[in-house]
């Protein structure tokens, strides 16, 4: 028997691609998009939210075993904020009464990006977590206003905050208690119409390249992360849970390195001299946190712009704002990878490098690039 799934974003790109993937195996999509489709409604809005969430219910008579909130926007501009972020965030809550009634394999999923892996700004990160919309779009709209650099971190920060939440929230009772399992999947660059101006040219792949490296396969068609959408809103998918599955052509690898685990592991000062057995952890306590870093970020609010004059900001494991560390970029241990340009440069001081990574440059982008769907 069909199951009934909702995907937002139908009408183009990604959302249309799974839309017609699931119908071809015989599921019943329900599309829901600003332009057109089975629920005409505007994320944008908390009224919009409310009408795509009773459009849906009224669609299907209440009835619905998956969800994909997949729609989304990639401008430096406050509305991606509450489309991104909160137009997910509140068609997934008013939806998972409904979710939590079905009887065949309810199942929820969002699309993130690989761009929470680039510089975000922090206080719009926790808005959006606290979920202060207000606060969230006035942050934004002052980003906007500050230029270019400033404004590219708009749609990093919604994402960043989007698969945050989705961690946050997969394990509670409200979802895992209720047999739901709550994922996000994080594209590299897709070649949808969102992206075409930027894949058009070599100039424009060269830059695009600079800060999403996508060494398996290059760029993606919309189809094959439709594809790894329907499996996590198939009943195959049992024990997923709140995870980000990149599928980026490993730039999360060569962002983040070999080892995105350490920040578990055990202080060596720390193990008990009986048993071996640690009694902190790097990231609980961190009294003894490792050399400091110098951080230059890319211009901007609350930020300096490399060779501007300013002193570097220099953070240790303890300082690092608490939005950066879990991301897992390696900041203690990446290489310079950039010369003076408007990307962000990282340094470290005092012990050599302990595991891999890089940190992009923004060179010939002039702004982080809103291009990951």
């Amino acid at each position: 028997m069909a199951r009934t799934i909702v995907v937002t974003g139908a009408a183009s790109g990604i959302g249309q691609a799974l839309a017609a993937l699931l119908t071809r195996r015989g599921e019943h999509v329900v599309a829901v998009d600003v332009t057109s489709g089975d629920v005409v409604a505007d994320l944008s809005t908390r009224r919009g939210r409310d009408d795509a969430v009773e459009g849906v219910l009224d669609e299907t008579g209440g009835r619905i075993d998956a969800v994909v909130a997949n729609a989304g926007l990639a401008l430096p501009v406050r509305e991606t904020v509450a489309v991104n972020h909160f137009g997910a965030v509140d068609l997934l809550t008013g939806l998972r009464p409904a979710l939590a009634a079905s009887s065949r394999a309810p199942r929820a999923v969002v699309t993130s990006s690989m761009a929470t892996l680039l510089p975000v700004h922090v206080p719009l990160v926790e808005a959006c977590l606290a979920g202060d919309e207000d606060r969230a779009l006035a942050l934004a709209a002052e980003l906007e206003a500050a230029g270019p650099q400033a404004a590219a971190t708009i749609y990093p920060s919604s994402k960043r905050a989007l698969s945050r939440w989705v961690r946050r929230v997969a394990p509670l009772p409200a979802w895992a208690g209720a047999g739901i399992p709550l994922n996000a999947v994080a594209p590299g660059v897709v070649r949808t119409p969102m992206t075409a101006a930027m894949t058009a040219t070599a100039d424009g792949r060269a830059a695009l390249d600079a800060v999403v490296p996508m060494p398996l396969g290059g760029y993606l068609e919309a189809g094959q992360v439709a594809a790894l959408l329907a499996w996590l809103v198939s009943a195959e998918n049992t024990h997923v849970c709140g995870q980000t599955v990149h599928v980026d052509g490993g730039s999360d690898v060569l962002l983040r390195g070999d080892d995105v685990w350490s920040w578990h592991d055990a202080d060596p000062g720390t193990l008990s001299p009986r048993t071996g057995v640690a009694t902190t952890h790097v990231g609980r306590d961190l009294s003894r946190a490792p050399a400091p870093v110098s951080v230059r970020p890319a211009g901007g609010p609350g930020h300096h712009r490399p060779g501007a004059g300013s002193p570097d900001r220099t953070l240790t494991d303890s300082g690092c704002s608490p939005d950066l560390r879990p991301t897992g970029l390696p900041l203690a241990w990446a290489r310079r990878w950039t010369t003076g340009s408007a990307g962000v440069a990282v340094t470290t001081t005092g012990s050599s490098p302990r595991r891999g990574g890089w940190v992009p440059s923004h060179r010939g982008l002039g702004t982080h690039p809103s291009c990951c769907s």
